[in-house]
């Protein structure tokens, strides 16, 4: 691959959450959604471009909107069987996505939408806004059999970016 295509917004998401998660929690980071993910690889973030819409501001400027979803997954085979206050992966995905502090109302920088919003430039890279949606789907079968059942956070993000266009 070229030099010249290295680093795009979802190697730079990516970079981002693992530098600032670490590994205490995720055992990975993925660039795209391998959707077959085994159990010793949870829980996992995936991060995927969903799609890009370019606007031609100038002869010399695009406007790119980056639609990118952010996934956290969790096996919940360790909660089968489990009493109600043992049920515990949901939450803590949840805490993980955009957990914060509601005495303050402060997003805890240590969430995925804070160390996103903390560092939204991406390296200059981006301009405007960041908008960001959460979900909290029904367990997702990631598997052929029980065992593969999921708790998912899902942070789907859209960014902007001016692009210069080479103009020969």
């Amino acid at each position: 691959m070229s030099q010249e295509f290295k680093n795009d917004i979802v190697d730079i998401i990516v970079e981002l959450l693992r530098d600032n998660l670490g590994d205490a929690f995720f055992k990975e980071f993925y660039n795209g959604d391998p959707e077959l993910i085994g159990l010793s690889s949870m829980p996992c973030v995936t991060v995927k471009l969903e799609n890009t819409d370019t606007t031609s501001i100038s002869t010399a400027q695009d406007l790119e909107r980056h639609t990118v979803l952010i996934k956290l997954v969790a096996s919940k085979r360790n909660e089968f069987n489990k009493s109600a206050n043992e049920v515990t992966i949901e939450r803590t995905l949840r805490q993980y996505a955009a957990g914060r502090d509601f005495s303050t109302n402060r997003i805890a920088d240590t969430t995925v939408v804070g160390i996103l919003r903390k560092n939204y430039s991406m390296g200059e890279k981006t301009h405007g806004q960041v908008v960001f949606s959460t979900a909290y789907p029904e367990g997702t079968a990631r598997g052929f059999n029980a065992e593969g059942l999921t708790a998912e956070a899902h942070i789907r993000m859209q960014i902007d970016v001016l692009a210069t266009v080479t103009r020969s």
